[in-house]
This record gives structure tokens, C-alpha cells and sequence, in this order.
């Protein structure tokens, strides 16, 4: 199996693409950015991470899936799934719990026991203003992982060969009944609108976008680097259309841009260290950017009021590097450790397969 450098290089511009986006609102909210460059700024859709990081998982899920599709039984996939997401994203969440009770700089808040036991549960709980949003506000889109790893979970305890199309099968299955639960009739209508979301159908994309992968043969760079810029391209025109869902204007856009970094060159090229090692610390720089923009939003408002391009840029470095000492130091430690007292050797993770374990 050809290394995918790319998609581990693509975890961290989805990554980042979500920090810029939270910085600018962080920005905002402390009057470093005015309305009329905010507004400019929010044309981008920097939220297309997030829907990059689901495509990427639908794809990289179902590569674990097919690679051990010999094997019956899901209970390794999913006990390396918890450990690889639950023990950080917990500990970035009790972070924030403290920070927003005790030292928020926006204002101290109150969280009722049921919300802080739903946010430490990827259990999806309205938050004050009704919406699902946990403790740490990016956690939403982990309940969403969660619930891909349980029905991943759920196909690899009775598919053998057919995992790729039965996941698919039951992950669509699954999201249009609750889709469709939830516009017919109130009865749990928090619960099926937020797993009946179409947003869920950008995992089955992933799927799509893995079968391909494996079927195709090399292409030149240039085909490569086309899918990225019209993925690019359409992503940010369609996210200018109010009425159309974020499945088909961010989802489908992001799947053409992870076909271009996953896709075989006809040149196998050598790593990028440096990259390699930012798309290690993806995940730690995803769950911990808010604090840095925040702090950071909050100097800059009292020491050099007028200046956010500075504001951003000092974000971008100070989060990036917390984001690999946090990989190095407390994330990659943990999952070592954790999984080397798993009851059985755990399942290899996909360093061996050619690309980070997500």
C-alpha cells in the first residue's frame, strides 16, 4: 500500500482552516476585527476543515475496515477508537470546564451536571442557546465520529468481505430514517435531527472516496493538484448559496480535495517532516486552538488594539506549537500507553498501513 503523506499533510490544513475560522470570530468578538473585514473574512468557509476531517475519517475507517476484513469481531477497532479520541479530547474538555467557570476571559459560566456528563460523554445535549454544542464547542463534531465508530463497530461484528458497501448501506439507512423521523413527527426531534443530519452522509463520501483510491491507478501531479483547486473553488462558491446544505456544498467540494492528496502519484515523493509532524498534532491542535486564540485575542486587545493580521499570525504559531508539544508530550505518550494494556495486542495502527492513525 502506497503512504499516504498527503492525507496526513491534509489533517493538518483542515486543522488549521478550522483554527483561522475561530480565530477571526475570536477577533471579532474582542474588536480587533471591525464588522465590514469580518464579514469579507467570513466568506471563506474555514468550517470546510471540519467537513474535510469527516470525509477523511469515512475514509480512513473503511481502510481498517478492508484491511482486516478477514477477521470477524469489532471490539479491537472500537477499543482503539476510544483511545485514540476519548482521553485527550476529556482533557482538553475538563480545561475548558475549568476555564469557563473560573478564568474565562468572555465571562464566567454555570454548566448543569447533566451537560458537563453529556460533553464528557459525546452524548449531543443543547446548550444554552438549544444547540449541541459541549463544553468544548468543537466536541459536536466528535459525537458525530462516535456515532460512525458504533455503526463501523456494529458492521464489523456481522459483515466479512462486504464492510465497505455495508457500512455505507447502514450508515444512509440509518441517517435518512432519523432524517425522516425527525421531519414527520416531534417525537425526539433534538435527537433525530442532529444524527439525521445529511452532514453524516460526508463519512459515506470518505467511503466513496477509499474505493476509489484503492481501484485507481497513479496519476500525474497535476490531475492531483486540479481536484484540490476545483474541490477548492466549489467549496467556497457553494458556500455562498444560503439555501443548500452543507452535505453538497462543503461535503462533496471536500471529498474532491482528499481525492486530490490521497490519490497514487507516478512518483512515489519523500515525506515532508515538518508537515508529517503537524498532521501528527492535528487532532491536539484542533481540540486545543480556542485557548490560544482566545488568550491570544484578548492581549492583543489590550496592547495593540489595531492589529489583527499580527493577532492571527502570533495564533497560528503559539497553536501549532502547543498543538506538537501537546502530540509529543501528553497525546502520543497516553495512546502508548493505554493501548499496551489492552487485554490483547491491539490492532496495528495505520503508521503500518501508510498514514497516521487519525
Amino acid at each position: 500500500m502506497q503512504r499516504l503523506y498527503g492525507i496526513q499533510y491534509l489533517r493538518f490544513v483542515a486543522a488549521l482552516l478550522v483554527m483561522l475560522g475561530h480565530a477571526f470570530m475570536d477577533g471579532h468578538d474582542f474588536h480587533l476585527i471591525d464588522d465590514r473585514t469580518y464579514a469579507a473574512l467570513g466568506t471563506i468557509p474555514w468550517g470546510g476543515g471540519v467537513d474535510i476531517f469527516f470525509v477523511i475519517s469515512g475514509f480512513i475507517i473503511t481502510m481498517l475496515l478492508d484491511r482486516d476484513a478477514k477477521s470477524r469481531g469489532g471490539e479491537r477497532f472500537l477499543a482503539n477508537r476510544l483511545i485514540r479520541v476519548a482521553p485527550i479530547y476529556w482533557l482538553y474538555t475538563a480545561a475548558m470546564l475549568l476555564a469557563a467557570t473560573v478564568v474565562t476571559a468572555k465571562g464566567a459560566k454555570e454548566f448543569n451536571l447533566d451537560y458537563i456528563g453529556a460533553s464528557f460523554g459525546f452524548i449531543p445535549w443543547p446548550d444554552e442557546r438549544g444547540m449541541p454544542r459541549p463544553i468544548l464547542g468543537q466536541g459536536w463534531t466528535l459525537e458525530y465520529e462516535m456515532y460512525f465508530y458504533l455503526l463501523a463497530y456494529i458492521v464489523a461484528l456481522i459483515a466479512g468481505r462486504a464492510r465497505n458497501l455495508s457500512l455505507a448501506i447502514v450508515l444512509g439507512g440509518v441517517t435518512l430514517a432519523l432524517y425522516a423521523t425527525s421531519q414527520l413527527t416531534p417525537f425526539g426531534r433534538f435527537y433525530t435531527g442532529f444524527y439525521g443530519s445529511l452532514v453524516v452522509f460526508e463519512f459515506v463520501v470518505g467511503i466513496a472516496c477509499y474505493n476509489i483510491y484503492r481501484n485507481a491507478p497513479p496519476v500525474k501531479f497535476w490531475f492531483k493538484c486540479a481536484l484540490v483547486a476545483v474541490g477548492a473553488v466549489l467549496m467556497v462558491g457553494l458556500s455562498q448559496i444560503a439555501w443548500m446544505d452543507r452535505l453538497f456544498a462543503q461535503g462533496l467540494p471536500a471529498g474532491l480535495i482528499v481525492m486530490g492528496f490521497a490519490l497514487p502519484g507516478r512518483r512515489q515523493g519523500r515525506p515532508i517532516p515538518w508537515l508529517e509532524e503537524f498532521g501528527n498534532a492535528s487532532y491536539s491542535l484542533y481540540l486545543l486552538h480556542p485557548f490560544v486564540t482566545n488568550g491570544c485575542a484578548l492581549l492583543f486587545a489590550h496592547f495593540l488594539p489595531n492589529g489583527w493580521p499580527p493577532y492571527v499570525s502570533v495564533s497560528i504559531v503559539v497553536a501549532t506549537a502547543a498543538a506538537v508539544i501537546s502530540y509529543n508530550v501528553i497525546e502520543k505518550p497516553m495512546i502508548a500507553y493505554l493501548r499496551a494494556r489492552l487485554p490483547e495486542r491491539a490492532t496495528p495502527s495505520l503508521t503500518t498501513a501508510g498514514v497516521r492513525d487519525q
